[in-house]
């Protein structure tokens, strides 16, 4: 027969086991500070249903606004990336690197959870100076669902590039 402590140890293991981690937060987790302190509502993201805005490819229309995925390096090669080179790359095609002062915009937010959920696991998102890096927060409310956290060194980047949408003719 197993000591109690056995016992607890293995009941506790099983209710982490099944527990939600959908509901969980990281313990590194801080949430952006334009988020934490700002007096903006969260608004969930609407998409643009009107068909006013169009992007060029490989650009993706979130709102009134494109952007663009950049992923340097590869899975072998580890490429060295701060947010100023990011910057300037997105400046080379007439648009702005997103920061992390820009997740007060919806379509911003939805642009970054989408890529979070593409490369979660895979590469960090670059979101600003310092190597500060965005992931998933695990909260399901919106306006709440990135934490910031220093990046890795040793794993791959993405930034997003983003730029006004077109207008269609009418």
């Amino acid at each position: 027969m197993a000591p109690r402590g056995m016992w607890a140890v293995a009941i506790n293991v099983l209710l982490l086991a099944l527990s939600s981690t959908g509901t969980s937060k990281p313990l590194d987790c801080r949430k952006p500070y334009v988020l934490e302190h700002t007096n903006l509502e969260a608004k969930p993201f609407q998409p643009d249903t009107s068909d006013k805005y169009w992007c060029p490819s490989p650009y993706k229309l979130f709102g009134d606004t494109c952007f663009k995925t950049i992923q340097p390096g590869g899975y072998k090669d580890i490429v060295d990336l701060d947010f100023s080179t990011a910057s300037k790359s997105c400046g080379k095609e007439g648009a702005n690197a997103t920061m992390v002062n820009d997740l007060t915009d919806t379509d911003v937010q939805q642009a970054t959870l989408s890529v979070l959920q593409q490369f979660e696991g895979f590469r960090e998102l670059l979101m600003f100076e310092e190597n500060t890096c965005v992931k998933r927060s695990g909260s399901q409310v919106w306006g709440e669902q990135f934490c910031v956290v220093p990046c890795q060194r040793r794993k791959n980047k993405v930034y997003i590039c983003k730029c006004p949408a077109l207008a269609n003719e009418t």
